[in-house]
Parts: C-alpha cells; structure tokens; sequence
C-alpha cells in the first residue's frame, strides 16, 4: 500500500508540473555511449552514467561504484559533447552521483527567419555552448527491490546571438524489481519547465529484463509535454548482448516528436571484470526516412544524419 501510494503521488506531482510546461520545438537529449547503442532505452536498467542523467533510482539497483567519462560528436550542428560522472550505491543503499557535460555546437540558421537584422551576404554563426552539472540522491528499500531516486540539474547557456541564461530543475524516478531479472519503473524530468528546447519535460515509464553476464533488454514509453502542442508518446526500445563475457553488442530504436523523428542506434562494448571492472563503448546514431530539420550546405546529407560517440568507464 505504501509503495502504491507512493507511485500515486509520484504521478499526480508529475503531471501537474508537466502540463504547465509550454510547447517548443525539442529535439532528444543527448545519451551516454553506451545508452546510445541500446536507443537510450535505459531509464530501468541504468548502467552507466545515463543512471544519473536520467532515472537517479537506477544508481541503487545494483551495488557498485562506477565512473565514465565520454565523447559525442554530432556533424549536423558541429556539436561536441564532453561528460563524465561518477555514483557510488555500493557504500549502502543510499546512493550518490554527480556528473558534468559541456556541449559546443554550432546550429544552422537561416538569418532572414531567426535575425531580426543582419547583413547581406555576411556569415552568420550561432555558437551555444551549454553546461550542464546534475546531483543525485537515492535509496533502495526491502534490498533494492523499491528504489527512489531524485536529481538536481542546472544549466548555463552561453549564446552568440541570443542573452546568457541559467535555469535549475530536477528529475525523480521509482523502480520496483518484483524479482531480481525484472525492473518497472517511471521517471520524470526537468520537472520545472526550462524553457529549452533540448530540455524538454518527460513523463517516462518502462520495463526491463537483465540476465546477468548475457543479455539486456529495456523499452521505455517517453511522454514528452513540451515538444509540439499535442501530447504523443515517444518510444526507446534497445537490447545488449554479452559473448564471451566481455563483448557487449547492442542495437536499439527511437521515435521522438511523436515519432516524426526517427532514428536506429548500434554499438560496441568491450570489458574486462575481475574485482573491479574497465570498459570502453562505443554507439552510433542513425537518423532513417525524412529529416525535420535545416541541413548543412557544406556536408553530405548522409553525415548529417550520423552521431558518434565513445567512452570510458570503470567499476568497483
């Protein structure tokens, strides 16, 4: 009953901040590596440093202490995304973690439609450069069968052609594991509205299967309340797999905005456990059918659909 009530309240508070949130334009946040290869259908299973950035409670499902540092790039917006985190739930079963990423990107624009002036036949360059820093907290209860997690986000963004902004908000998550393999859970993020479009307001609930050293497999259904003004559910659905105990393979799917945005991921994994663990990822994101979006007239239209990314990480 508790945990119920709970869920219930989770949901209520959930909702009430996302449908105050007002509609932009998002596109999909960015993904760990290896998050990335699996379509970012980790909200339950967690993993690696996504376990902070987008579920917390997914920090306190297995005991361990993990970090990661990681690269994307992104040639459609000249993007370069740096992070890296760390979260310790093996101390007890309450766990922390922090992490950091700074991206520099570069957008197309077209001045005539986004510059109230401008001068003929003049470049114009729009460089952003976010930082984003996150803190979390969570605590599994009846031996990490329940855990609830909660974070803290703030982001400064400092832009070329527009003002400077700082925003704070925050993301909370429940997972129940009815059985050691099987997580349900929901999270939701940025549940104060950031005025951003790559920081959208989501109200996300899903489903997991972890086999231990052999197979993953997560789907997550995304209501995503601030990308256009009728609400659709985005879809994450991703699986690894571990051969020979230190390859992992992964492979994954995701529609966003209401699926007009689709992409399919894949990835490599290699890594070496003993008593402690070292791994390096690598994912790939491949945007299929129409793209909804400017283009660069500098590049082939096939590297403007491709995100790459890689990664370190270790375990204790």
């Amino acid at each position: 009953m508790l945990s119920m009530r709970l869920s219930l309240t989770f949901f209520g508070a959930a909702l009430a901040v996302a449908l105050v949130a007002s509609p932009a334009a998002a596109r999909e946040d960015w993904f760990e590596p290896a998050s990335l290869g699996m379509g970012g259908a980790v909200r339950i299973l967690g993993g690696d440093i996504a376990a902070v950035r987008l579920n917390p409670a997914t920090m306190v499902g297995t005991p361990t202490y993990y970090v990661g540092v990681g690269y994307i790039y992104f040639g459609r917006e000249k993007s370069h995304v740096f992070s890296t985190g760390a979260y310790d739930s093996k101390t007890s079963a309450f766990g922390l973690g922090s992490s950091y990423s700074i991206n520099i990107y570069t957008p197309v624009v077209d001045p005539a439609s986004d510059l109230n002036w401008y001068v003929p036949d003049e470049a114009v360059e729009d460089r952003h450069t976010t930082h984003r820093w996150e803190i979390a907290v969570a605590y599994g209860l009846l031996e990490r069968r329940i855990n609830f997690g909660l974070s803290a986000r703030v982001l400064r963004h400092v832009n070329a052609l527009k003002p400077n902004s700082l925003r704070f908000t925050i993301d909370t998550g429940i997972v129940f594991r009815p059985i050691p393999i099987l997580g349900i859970g929901v999270s939701a993020q940025n549940l104060f509205p950031t005025k951003d479009e790559r920081f959208p307001t989501r109200l996300s609930g899903g489903v997991a299967l972890a086999l231990p050293k052999l197979l993953d497999v997560g789907v997550d259904a995304v209501i995503d309340f601030t990308s256009q003004d009728t609400i659709r559910v985005d879809v994450h659905a991703g699986a690894a797999v571990r051969i020979a105990q230190v390859i992992l393979v992964r492979a994954g799917y995701y529609g966003d905005r209401g699926f007009k945005d689709n992409y399919v991921t894949w990835g490599l994994g290699l890594e070496i456990s003993a008593d402690r663990s070292f791994g390096i990822d690598y994912g790939m994101r491949i945007e299929v059918g129409p793209i909804d979006a400017r283009l660069r007239a500098d590049r082939k239209e096939g590297f403007q659909r491709i995100v790459n990314s890689i990664g370190v990480h270790m375990g204790f």
